[in-house]
């Protein structure tokens, strides 16, 4: 006798996370352009190739994140380009206050 698969629930399906998905190619990108970029003047042009485009996805976005993941993933990724190029001496705390926050809300 073969089951009844209408009483077999279906698998969970994640909603579409466009800015999770931003935030990956950018970190995957970038973790190419550390790991293999030329010396000199073709590592400008490999930024270009690799995190360059969406670097510049990122910073033209508009939209609120979709998820609380999503929402923690863009914290995480401010807080580690803050340690690159920190610009006021609040910016660093407040972030991980929020992270920190978020985090125990998973």
């Amino acid at each position: 006798m073969f089951p009844d698969f209408g009483r077999i629930p279906a698998a969970p399906v994640e909603p579409a996370d466009p800015l999770l998905d931003a935030i990956g190619a950018y970190r995957a990108s970038l973790a190419d352009y550390n790991a293999n970029a030329p010396e000199g003047d073709a590592a400008d042009a490999y930024a270009e190739q690799t995190y360059g485009p969406p670097m510049t996805g990122i910073e033209e976005w508009e939209a609120p994140a979709t998820t609380h993941r999503s929402a923690l993933e863009a914290l995480r990724l401010a807080v580690d380009e803050n340690e690159g190029c920190a610009t006021n001496p609040m910016v660093a705390p407040l972030l991980a206050a929020v992270v920190a926050y978020l985090e125990g809300q998973s």
